[in-house]
This record gives C-alpha cells, sequence and structure tokens, in this order.
C-alpha cells in the first residue's frame, strides 16, 4: 500500500489535536486547499501546523503568481508540496480548457524552481476516458515541465448503483486498464492519487426515459471494506503513486441531505470505522 494522506484542510486551520488524531491512525500526510486562501498568514497557519504534526503537507494553489506570493511572505517555509488547481476539467470547478490549463504549467514549474519546492500538476476529476482525454491535451506541456513537475490524478467510481472498487470506467476492461491508459500520458513521470474515496450518500441509478431513483447507500462497514480494497489496488500497480489522498476528514451535519459523506469523521465529531483501516 502507497503512503496515505487525508484531505484535511479547506481555507482554514483545523487545530493540533485533531491533526494528531489523523497522524495516530496512520496517516502521513494531508491535503490543504489554498487556491482561496488569500491571506498569506492564513496559509502559513494552515501548513505549520501540519508539519508540527509531523505530517507532510500537499497544498492545492491556483497558479505561479500565488505560489511566488505565499513565498514571499514566508509562508512556504514548511516546504509542502504543491498541487496546480483541482479538478480543472470539470466545469462545477471552473473548468479550464486544456490548453488554458497547459499555458499555467510553464510558470507553476518556475515558482517552483524559484520556490526549491515540487509539486504535481493535472489533478483531473478520474480516471474516466474523458478526463484522461483532457489530460492527454496536456501532456506536451508537462512533458516540457522539469522533473520537479509530477501528475496528479483522482479516481472514483463511475457512480452506478452498488458499484464496487473493483469495476472500471465504461470503456475499460479493469482497473488495471484505466491505469495503463494514465501510463501512456506520465511516461515515466511521478504521479499520486490526489483524491479517492467511498461515500456514504444516496447511490443513484438511471431508469428507463432518463429517470432516475435513489438506491441505498454503503453502509459504514462497507465504506471501510471499499476503501481498503482501493488503497491495496493502488499498491499493485506496476509502477505505484508516489502517495494517495484520501478524501477527505469531515462530514455534513445529517440534516443537509448532502450526498458526499466521505468524512472519516461523522458530524458529531465520532470517528467512522474506515479512520482505523491503517492502524
Amino acid at each position: 500500500m502507497p503512503p496515505v494522506y487525508l484531505q484535511t484542510h479547506f481555507g482554514a486551520p483545523i487545530g493540533s489535536d485533531l491533526l494528531e488524531a489523523v497522524r495516530q491512525r496512520g496517516v502521513v500526510g494531508c491535503r490543504l486547499d489554498l487556491q482561496y486562501v488569500t491571506d498569506p498568514a492564513v496559509a502559513q497557519a494552515m501548513l505549520e501546523e501540519v508539519a508540527a504534526a509531523g505530517l507532510q503537507a500537499l497544498a492545492i494553489v491556483n497558479d505561479g503568481d500565488q505560489v511566488r506570493m505565499l513565498h514571499a511572505a514566508g509562508a512556504l517555509a514548511s516546504r509542502p508540496v504543491l498541487e496546480l488547481r483541482n479538478e480543472p476539467d470539470l466545469a462545477t470547478n471552473e473548468r479550464l480548457t486544456p490548453s488554458a490549463y497547459s499555458a499555467l504549467i510553464p510558470d507553476f514549474d518556475t515558482a517552483l524552481q524559484t520556490c526549491d519546492l515540487t509539486g504535481y500538476v493535472g489533478a483531473i476529476s478520474n480516471l474516466s476516458t474523458t478526463a484522461l482525454a483532457w489530460l492527454r491535451l496536456c501532456q506536451p506541456a508537462i512533458a516540457m515541465s522539469s522533473d520537479r513537475v509530477g501528475v496528479s490524478v483522482h479516481r472514483y467510481p463511475h457512480g452506478n448503483a452498488f458499484e464496487r472498487w473493483d469495476v472500471p470506467h465504461p470503456g475499460f476492461a479493469d482497473r488495471v486498464a484505466e491505469v495503463a491508459a494514465l501510463e501512456r500520458i506520465l511516461a515515466g513521470r511521478r504521479w499520486c492519487v490526489s483524491e479517492t474515496g467511498y461515500h456514504l450518500g444516496p447511490r443513484v441509478t438511471k431508469t428507463f426515459f432518463g429517470l432516475r431513483r435513489t438506491v441505498s447507500a454503503w453502509s459504514e462497514a462497507q465504506q471501510y471494506e471499499q476503501t481498503r480494497a482501493e488503497l491495496g489496488f493502488w499498491g499493485t500497480v506496476n509502477r505505484p503513486p508516489d502517495f494517495v489522498v484520501v478524501y477527505q476528514i469531515g462530514s455534513p451535519p445529517p440534516e443537509s441531505l448532502d450526498k458526499n459523506v466521505f468524512g472519516w469523521r461523522r458530524y458529531d465529531g465520532t470517528w467512522r470505522p474506515v479512520a482505523d483501516l491503517l492502524g
């Protein structure tokens, strides 16, 4: 199994006690979203509390300009690894065309060199044929980058009801074929899985005439088993990722009706079984 990180921060510090609890569960790093953090002091507080807990930070940033701004303010002194944007292939995340995203990569690479840091680009939403086609169009810019730049990807189920960890996306014979398609784009460059996970919200399946019906959700025990199998899979591929980030630490309140209930912690602060899978 590759090293496991957890998505923990969304624009603000979470506190040393919670980070220590994360570390004690076998997690070795945290993913932090700094894209909308405009105050370097807030970014620095987030990054430094992760470092103080003995965890490696993977921080999502907007572009090279933000990297230089944070560096000039001393916010990157704890030496985080940086990631350029989050799921830029999706309309829900201010979708960029491959050419627009590719235009950000050279300056991001230059900023990494200026700060003597490393990072990842790509951050595509999944290993679907559509997301991989988007990433493939960025490959020329990636290929021209320095060795400081790796590639990050996300991997979630396609979304059908009761879809297990071992079910591939449409167009692939199996999960190994998904990775093989990715490897043809990577061309030997280092890489990571910067999001994966299994949510406890309602599963949805298409029915006739485009209508959709809600079916039962995964149980907490099933979330544990699916996540354990997912992490195990990444240790079996020919060239495993540098690390895998599980999404995420927290959960919305039960009454929110938010289907994205990925959290290792319940809304009341207690830990779900999935939080103990590394112990």
